[in-house]
């Protein structure tokens, strides 16, 4: 501040410039100061608001990454879904059925892990002589069920 008013002083008497001058100049010097440190504060409030805004933009882009990649689960379980044969129970060929170890029993009849058509499945039987038309039904139904149930990974 003192280097200013030195130098508006040597400014004033090279140039002839009166006190009132000198005052009148400094006091111009000031408000542009004054209004410099204004523009700063106004440049550090918008900085903080547009980080702020800044901030709520990344939340909600993340949000949206988030949602997102919700959906392409979604639709990488429906392709899937999609390339699972769909096929009802009468129309499987036993010579496409491989069986492998047993599982258990279930209400039907015994269960078994194995393969048809190069896929992995559980396979149920039941004894022949315990096949009437009342337990087909039953099991038609339950299979059907079990088709229904398109989003488990394992059936």
């Amino acid at each position: 501040m003192k280097e200013m008013q030195l130098l508006l002083e040597s400014l004033a008497v090279e140039r002839g410039q009166t006190q009132e001058d000198l005052v009148a100049i400094n006091t111009a010097l000031d408000k542009v100061g004054i209004e410099i440190q204004n523009e700063f504060i106004d440049i550090k409030d918008q900085l903080r608001r547009g980080n702020q805004n800044q901030a709520a933009m990344m939340q909600k882009m993340e949000k949206q990454e988030i949602l997102l990649q919700k959906l392409l689960k979604k639709d990488e379980q429906r392709v899937q879904q999609s390339q699972k044969p769909k096929v009802t129970v009468l129309e499987l060929n036993s010579n496409d059925i491989i069986f492998g170890e047993f599982i258990g029993r279930g209400g039907f009849g015994v269960v078994y892990k194995g393969t048809w058509n190069g896929v992995a499945v559980a396979l149920k039987t039941f004894p022949s002589n315990a096949v009437d038309a009342k337990t087909l039904e039953d099991y038609h139904k339950e299979a059907l069920k079990h088709q229904q149930m398109k989003n488990h990974p394992n059936i």
